[in-house]
């Protein structure tokens, strides 16, 4: 639990650097982005916690949504910011965190669709587990990029109003952190797999993203 703590200390303090005038240099900005990484991997079980799912998901959304109110100079938001972090959290993505490794489309259990994301037939048509893997790709990054895009845009809702540039975060979601995440080798404890990557990517992603609209 100690190093929870230190990596969401860790996090605050970074950023609280990087808000001076809202104009932190690249090293803070890395090491926020880190932290964040490490933060969001963990919403995902990073280390085993005797708190649960939620908890685990309040490790990441606490902290950053407080940030997100905190930067966009609005602290009174911070309520609200912290229970869309939370809120966005609960939408699934788990049918599509697995397509870099071409492993969805081998496994007939798996779903292919998330209840945010059944409009994928309707662009693409039925799914189809003979289809080539560049279309089974396209489908599943569509996918979860929605996913983010949608858990990004509740996120900053609460702030957009008083700093529209905030609006601009759910862009992040256009990178393909999860496909990356099959593709980087790593062999750091709690970052074996693709899909635990992918997390610690996308944690990355979404923090360097609020930053820099935090400048604006």
């Amino acid at each position: 639990m100690a190093v929870r703590v230190g990596f969401g200390l860790a996090l605050v303090v970074s950023v609280a650097g990087c808000s001076g005038p809202l104009g932190g240099g690249t090293l803070q900005i890395a090491g926020a982005g880190l932290a964040g990484g490490v933060l969001y991997r963990q919403r995902g079980g990073g280390v085993p916690l005797p708190i649960g799912t939620q908890g685990a998901r309040l490790v990441w959304s606490v902290p950053t949504g407080a940030i997100v109110a905190s930067l966009a100079g609005r602290p009174d938001r911070m309520p609200g910011t912290v229970a869309a972090a939370f809120g966005g959290l609960l939408l699934g993505h788990g049918a599509h965190q697995r397509s870099g490794a071409g492993l969805v489309a081998e496994d007939p259990a798996w779903q292919q669709m998330e209840a945010q994301t059944r409009w994928l037939g309707m662009v693409f048509g039925p799914y189809d587990r003979d289809w080539p893997a560049w279309r089974k790709e396209a489908w599943h990054y569509a996918g979860m990029t929605s996913t983010q895009a949608l858990r990004l845009a509740l996120l900053v809702a609460p702030v957009v109003p008083h700093r529209p540039r905030f609006g601009l975060v759910p862009l992040a979601a256009v990178l393909p952190t999860y496909w990356l995440g099959w593709r980087l080798p790593s062999t750091l404890p709690h970052l074996r797999q693709g899909t635990e990557v992918g997390e610690f990517l996308t944690g990355v992603a979404t923090t360097i993203a609020v930053l820099l609209a935090a400048r604006g």
